[in-house]
């Protein structure tokens, strides 16, 4: 019950947006522009249906100043898509640079913190990075492998996890989140991977803290008179002493009656969570269902957009929103 109350407080007090590093947000970078588009030779959609005959999905942007594809097949994992050039789509590229991957990072920083600049471009090298192909720390699922990780040299110890194929800010960490995975570990007390709350050794813990709980209630209500009546042994004790736990054990039965109503709510509904199914409750199930249908439909490829074509008709809405508001 300690453990949880303290694990709890800490849940409650500390800023969730800062936890989950929401300050660490990528400089605004410039949308790919029409005029780009026209001056650029992008292959199309049908081009690459032709040379990816599974392909599921594909999204065009921009890769260390370079536009690419990437590209989604059927049955391959949805963390690790095909990147290609843009105008060649034939062209498959390989992983980025540790400089492309220190700039990446750069790009995320807050504007206060003390690496303002990559690698090779600061006479104080404020990174440190490395590319993490297996064995991962558990603060990164081996779902995102292979990564660059940059450790930043700041006051919270901050690591950013860079793709090594698309680019893209996977994960990442500061000194207060790891101790938030640690304080969810003992939390739900899941001490491998801090992901199960359904385990069996929660569950054994709630059911008997909430036979506690009750019974406490019980004995609160039995005793009731006991905790306003003064002390029988008083003749014993100084009077300040006597007054002092006369109103120590009249704040603990307050207290207590009031606290017991919460706790009975949040171990019925921690029992709850323990019990039913984690993976119908976030609609696994739906998803799987809808992925499913998407990976079995063909596309219309007569009503097929070009790049170009798809990045005017966007500028038409973004510029009359009024007129395709219904």
């Amino acid at each position: 019950m300690l453990i949880w109350v303290v694990t709890g407080s800490y849940f409650v007090l500390m800023d969730l947006g800062y936890i989950r590093g929401d300050h660490y947000q990528r400089a605004q970078i410039a949308p790919i522009t029409v005029k780009q588009l026209q001056t650029q030779k992008v292959a199309t959609a049908e081009q690459l249906l032709a040379l990816y005959p599974s392909l599921q999905s594909a999204e065009l942007t921009e890769r260390a100043g370079e536009l690419v594809y990437k590209l989604y097949l059927q049955g391959e994992s949805r963390w690790h898509p095909k990147v290609v050039s843009a105008s060649k789509p034939d062209v498959l590229l390989g992983k980025i640079s540790v400089q492309q991957a220190a700039v990446i990072a750069s790009e995320y920083l807050p504007r206060h913190s003390v690496a303002s600049a990559p690698p090779g471009e600061s006479e104080q090298n404020d990174f440190s990075t490395k590319l993490i192909t297996d064995n991962p720390p558990s603060e990164l699922s081996a779902r995102y492998l292979p990564v660059w990780r940059v450790d930043v040299n700041d006051a919270v110890n901050t690591s950013l996890y860079i793709s090594a194929s698309s680019g893209e800010l996977v994960t990442r960490r500061h000194e207060f989140w790891r101790w938030f995975d640690l304080f969810w570990k003992w939390h739900i007390m899941d001490y491998d991977h801090g992901e199960e709350v359904d385990n069996r050794l929660l569950l054994v813990t709630a059911v008997t803290a909430l036979v506690s709980v009750l019974a406490g209630v019980v004995l609160l209500w039995q005793r009731r008179k006991g905790y306003f009546r003064a002390d029988a042994k008083g003749a014993r004790l100084r009077v300040s002493s006597r007054r002092a736990k006369h109103l120590n054990r009249q704040l603990h039965y307050l207290v207590g009656a009031v606290v017991a109503l919460q706790l009975v709510i949040w171990l019925a509904t921690g029992l709850y969570f323990n019990l039913s199914d984690g993976q119908a409750q976030k609609g696994s199930v739906n998803q799987q269902a809808v992925a499913h249908a998407l990976a079995n439909s063909q596309p219309d490829k007569d009503r097929l957009l070009t790049p170009l074509q798809a990045a005017k008709q966007l500028q038409i809405l973004t510029s009359n929103p009024g007129q395709h508001s219904r």
